[in-house]
């Protein structure tokens, strides 16, 4: 059992230095955003994330006291429940990763199947300065706006998304969408079709 408690000690010091790397890090790029340094709510945060760390260093202290008093089974309690913990966490990260995998690959075969059965269209128009200005409608449902700036990259954004039956289009009310809505009729495809002509607005 001694030898055991100590095996369980070492790796409980290799659970806390690989903890106290993973929040030393989390910590510093905590600062990325503006005002954070001043933030209380911030550093409330930040504090939940260290406290970890603490419980890993209280139990390696409890586990070499109990060690030193020559109480092997419960040093190897101490420091076994946080490399068990820790073991368990990590194998439901795997998980978790191999799941997202999943699921991101299950996406992509949806959208290949979607790109299929409902190809990307587009609706041009011709601007002043001799670009011209783009309405994508994607297979998701999706329709995007990109608009012509001389010498500069094009302006993008989101137009607002298609309806289930896709002969619709649900326009975004929002300062941020850069085309409005009487403006849609200016946009044709390559047959000469109008986009109003094709998807009603609402």
């Amino acid at each position: 059992m001694k030898a055991f408690a100590v095996i369980l000690m070492i790796l409980l010091v290799l659970v806390l230095a690989v903890s106290g790397m993973l929040y030393f890090f989390g910590f510093v790029m905590s600062f990325d955003a503006p005002g954070s340094a001043s933030d209380g709510k911030a550093w409330g945060t930040r504090f939940l994330f260290f406290l970890p760390v603490i419980f890993c260093g209280l139990m390696l202290v409890l586990s070499i006291i109990a060690f030193a008093r020559k109480k092997y089974g419960r040093s190897a309690l101490y420091s076994g429940s946080i490399v068990v913990l820790a073991v368990g966490l990590w194998i439901a990260a795997i998980a978790a990763s191999f799941a997202s995998v999943g699921n991101y690959q299950a996406q992509l075969k949806a959208e290949k199947e979607l790109a299929k059965k409902y190809p990307a269209q587009k609706y041009l128009r011709p601007t002043s300065t001799g670009g011209t200005d783009t309405l994508i409608v994607w297979p998701t449902r999706m329709v995007a706006y990109r608009l012509y700036i001389p010498e500069n990259k094009p302006w993008g954004g989101q137009l607002g998304d298609l309806n289930e039956a896709r002969d619709t289009l649900i326009y975004y009310e929002s300062r941020d969408n850069r085309i409005r809505r009487e403006e849609l009729d200016q946009f044709v495809d390559e047959g000469g079709r109008k986009f109003t002509d094709v998807y009603g607005v609402r």
